[in-house]
């Protein structure tokens, strides 16, 4: 067997939120600091990169919300990755956009939630699906059935390789 290896890495950011359009609105940011391969020439470490996060949530009505979200990633010291990189190994974008949105409808007096979740990742062209309905049985019990449906064509990115692994799911939760 071999030794498992955990690069160092350090990351930094900054992060705002507030009131925006009778909504809230965030900013994220986050430098991830690949200490162990800084100048990229590494394929099995992962390059130093530049990330974003920007979200608006609002109640449209009462008791249905929606939540978008967009995150890019940018890979640092992109060209010496590539050049770095085996023969036929699947290689990734410099730039990764990723798509979020949520919606969520609230029913019978809130103890019905109807939820959709979906993820798409324009540079990419992957995503994956997670509608939901869970009821409330009791103050410390609930019931939800929902799905995780996943598309993209290559199986190197994020939800592309998990395509063949949609699932139906019942989920009992208890709280004490």
């Amino acid at each position: 067997g071999g030794t498992l290896f955990y690069p160092g890495l350090s990351v930094y950011g900054t992060s705002v939120q507030g009131p925006l359009l009778g909504g809230v609105a965030g900013f994220e940011f986050g430098y991830y600091d690949s200490r162990e391969d800084r100048p990229g020439r590494n394929p099995l470490i992962e390059n130093p990169s530049l990330r974003y996060l920007v979200g608006y949530e609002r109640e449209l009505r009462t008791d249905f919300t929606v939540r978008a979200q967009y995150y890019l990633e940018q890979m640092l010291e992109y060209g010496a990755y590539k050049a770095s990189l085996p023969p036929g190994a699947p290689e990734k974008k410099e730039v990764r956009h990723l798509l979020f949105l949520r919606l969520t409808r609230l029913l019978r007096y809130q103890t019905v939630e109807l939820s959709f979740v979906g993820f798409y990742g324009p540079s990419d062209e992957d995503g994956m699906v997670n509608p939901q309905a869970s009821c409330k049985i009791t103050d410390r019990m609930s019931v939800a059935l929902g799905a995780n449906v996943f598309f993209g064509n290559e199986e190197s990115t994020q939800f592309g390789q998990l395509e063949k692994d949609d699932n139906l799911y019942l989920r009992l939760r208890t709280n004490y």
